[in-house]
């Protein structure tokens, strides 16, 4: 049974290659010390930016997002050594050891907080005092110290415990990506806080964006949505410098995904939006993009063995501060939703799939035991702005999630592909593990939830294989969406060799 809180096992595996080249290596001698970009790049005579870049890509080949979990999964491969340690060993209780292993697996609070078996509002805390007890530097000379000191384990250890199928452990180590199915087709959505940050200066892009993309860059996506494209796509009123700044960003983007972009136009919303296509996969076109209330980035795709019919496809990010605005952009969306024909492969161009993903900033329709929902009316929700954003005041005086979004898109035949993989593909995991509302600033919001979704038509919805979610640890307030598909049964759908989904079908 999948469990929100693990990672995803069957992506990443710790037996694959992971070999650093020499300068990645005193990178990482480094990094295991706590040293930051600007210790480390002054002690190597690089530049802070040099230094990340080489910290970027050591995370690349581990499948690491964080410091600490770099710096566990270099120590664990035994290719660098761990700092000096004062003995003896700290007396750590069991919740701090517990603590210390997850900060060394896990990049995201909720999990290193479920992991350590402690309240999501004590990891921070919890982690300052045993940085504290161990007279570490930071956190990351801790995971170092903790190697010293023999309280984590190498590559060996973790493939016997693995091997031997004891619990925790057979979790340590770190993870590398495999090779992707031949029949997969990958998408996917994230929505990076602020486009992952402003240019510490001209044609530099900041450490965050790199720690980012390099994961993304390895994850295989043949379609992935962006949202919060800030510093990626300007407004008509832009100077030539925040132009040039942009297409910068925006071009970085591509080469390293080396997939060809499409940014929507920034519109009355405040997060443009944009999509990655990989031409390998698609064919793209004809069809120029549309734009509608808050653009989504609309571009029209096609698989080479069904060359008539279109897929179309939408990054989107629905408004945030007015729920009004937000049913009428469903209702706009239907627009495309609309032109979901049924394909005859004699005829001449025809859309015959609807792909929407994107962040819908309200909750989907809640269903008992496996969707969660937030309650509103809980005297922790202090943040009462932002239950007037989410929430819909009752005759009663009580409050209720808004779901009209998600009604909208059922009740067209759309349908989400984590409801699917639940319900259809034994992955309760996809539709209870939430995206966003787990960072800092959204404490008193109401908690975790489940707004970064796929909306997919009644036939393609049939050809998702899994999906995921990928923790972005401190890189993004929201975390990666992953929707795998297979080929052969998109390919069947788009000539309709089966019936569609009907609308709300998922929902009993």
């Amino acid at each position: 049974m999948d469990q929100p809180t693990m990672p995803p096992a069957h992506l990443l595996s710790a037996r694959a290659p992971r070999n650093l080249t020499p300068t990645e290596l005193r990178v990482a001698e480094q990094l295991v010390c706590g040293a930051s970009n600007a210790e480390g790049g002054d002690a190597l005579g690089i530049t802070s930016g040099s230094f990340a870049g080489h910290l970027g890509r050591i995370g690349l080949k581990f499948g690491a997002v964080s410091r600490p979990t770099r710096a566990h999964a270099v120590l664990a491969s035994s290719q660098v050594p761990p700092p000096p340690a004062p003995f003896p060993v700290p007396s750590f209780d069991a919740t701090e050891l517990r603590l210390i292993r997850a900060l060394a697996e896990e990049s995201n609070l909720s999990r290193i907080a479920s992991m350590a078996g402690i309240a999501r509002d004590s990891v921070r805390p919890g982690i300052k005092a045993v940085v504290t007890k161990a007279a570490a530097k930071n956190e990351t000379h801790l995971v170092g110290m903790a190697h010293a000191w023999k309280l984590l384990g190498t590559d060996e250890q973790t493939d016997s415990s693995r091997d031997s199928g004891t619990g925790t452990a057979a979790r340590t180590g770190p993870r590398q990506l495999t090779a992707p199915p031949a029949d997969r087709i990958r998408t996917g959505f994230l929505n990076l806080r602020n486009d992952g940050g402003a240019a510490p200066a001209p044609e530099v892009l900041p450490t965050t964006w790199h720690e980012a993309y390099d994961l993304l860059a390895v994850l295989g996506f043949d379609w992935l949505g962006l949202g919060e494209l800030t510093y990626s796509q300007t407004r008509p009123d832009a100077t030539e410098q925040e132009r040039k700044a942009a297409d910068f960003r925006w071009q970085a983007a591509q080469e390293k995904m080396g997939m060809i972009g499409f940014r929507g136009a920034m519109g009355q919303g405040r997060n443009p939006t944009g999509l990655l296509v990989r031409e390998s996969t698609f064919t793209v076109g004809p069809r120029a993009q549309q734009h509608q209330t808050t653009p989504p980035t609309v571009v029209e795709l096609g698989l080479r063995e069904v060359p008539k019919a279109r897929i179309l496809t939408a990054s989107l990010h629905a408004s945030y501060c007015n729920p009004l605005v937000r049913e009428a952009e469903g209702y706009e969306l239907t627009a495309l939703v609309d032109e979901v024909k049924t394909h005859h492969p004699a005829e001449g161009l025809k859309t015959a799939a609807c792909w929407l993903f994107g962040d819908f900033n309200e909750l989907p329709v809640s269903t008992p035991g496996d969707v969660p929902d937030i309650d509103w009316n809980s005297p922790k929700v202090t943040d009462v702005v932002h239950r007037r954003y989410r929430a819909r005041k009752q005759p009663d005086g009580t409050w209720r999630s808004r779901t009209d979004v998600d009604e909208i898109m059922i009740d067209c035949g759309l349908h989400d592909p984590a409801r699917y993989a639940a319900r259809r593909l034994g992955k309760p995991a996809a539709l209870a593990t939430p995206t966003a509302g787990l960072a800092p600033s959204a404490a008193g919001q109401g908690g975790p939830c489940r707004i970064d979704r796929g909306a997919i038509d009644g036939w393609s919805i049939q050809a998702v294989t899994d999906v995921q979610v990928i923790p972005m640890g401190d890189a993004s307030d929201h975390d990666l969406l992953i929707v795998d598909f297979s080929r052969r049964r998109l390919i069947q759908g788009l000539r309709r060799k089966f019936q569609p989904l009907a609308p709300w079908a998922l929902m009993g």
